[in-house]
């Protein structure tokens, strides 16, 4: 499955970014994780509610307020991203 989104926030960037630094961070902007178990190395076990497999996750690359960069392992593989841009007087999110 490929996800992508592009929504627009009037947030500035540094804000949206304070959500994304670690996969810890994740509960805070969705309500459809539950809390966060740290399984060292930078991975993360994010709990998705009304599923019985939690989202194993690590940032790869990250450039505060511009950019991050996930890793998937488990039942739930792959790569994400999601970029940061200033518009206007707010923040483009987009990625997949």
């Amino acid at each position: 499955m490929h996800i992508k989104f592009d929504e627009t926030t009037t947030l500035p960037p540094s804000a949206v970014y304070d959500y994304m630094k670690t996969p810890s961070d994740w509960p805070r902007l969705f309500g459809a994780f539950g809390e966060v178990t740290d399984r060292g190395d930078g991975w993360f076990a994010v709990p998705m509610r009304r599923s019985p497999v939690p989202l194993v996750s690590r940032i790869t690359e990250a450039k505060p307020d511009q950019y991050v960069a996930w890793e998937f392992r488990g039942l739930w593989k792959g790569t994400g991203e999601t970029r940061l841009e200033t518009v206007g007087d707010g923040t483009r999110i987009t990625g997949y």
